[in-house]
């Protein structure tokens, strides 16, 4: 019989490659004042200011959710016509 390994591991890399692709990646940062920001960049271009970018305050810890794959289902075939 196989042995499982249950030890631990703690995520360290939340950046990595691997771990984008196949986890959902949450910062628990609250970004909504940047996105304002960013959406009114050509209205402080025109008033010619410069405000400094907004920061992003921690809300909630950081979580990783697993990205799960829809099952793919057999289409039905309508034979009526």
């Amino acid at each position: 019989m196989i042995e499982q390994d249950t030890t631990e591991h703690e995520m360290v890399d939340y950046d990595d490659v691997i771990v984008r692709v196949t986890h959902y990646v949450d910062d628990g940062r609250d970004h909504t004042a940047r996105i304002i920001h960013w959406s009114r960049q050509r209205c402080y271009i025109r008033m010619g200011v410069c405000p400094p970018l907004p920061p992003a305050p921690q809300v909630s810890e950081p979580k990783l959710i697993p990205i799960t794959k829809k099952k793919k289902r057999a289409r039905k075939v309508n034979d009526e016509q």
